[in-house]
C-alpha cells in the first residue's frame, strides 16, 4: 500500500494533505511516500509522512 503525500510547485518537502503548511498552497501534485522520496524530496518535519 502507498501513502499518497503532496508536492508544491517550488517546494523541497512533500506532507500529507490535511499539514498546516499547505493551508495557503495552490496546485498540488500528489505523488507516493516513495515517488516523492526518489525524486529528491525530504519528508515534512510538521505532519511527519513516511520516508523510504
Amino acid at each position: 500500500m502507498s501513502t499518497t503525500v503532496y508536492v508544491t510547485k517550488t517546494g523541497t518537502k512533500y506532507h500529507y494533505d490535511w499539514c498546516s503548511t499547505l493551508k495557503n498552497s495552490k496546485n498540488l501534485t500528489p505523488m507516493s511516500a516513495s515517488d516523492a522520496c526518489n525524486r529528491g524530496y525530504g519528508a515534512c518535519k510538521v505532519c511527519k509522512p513516511p520516508t523510504w
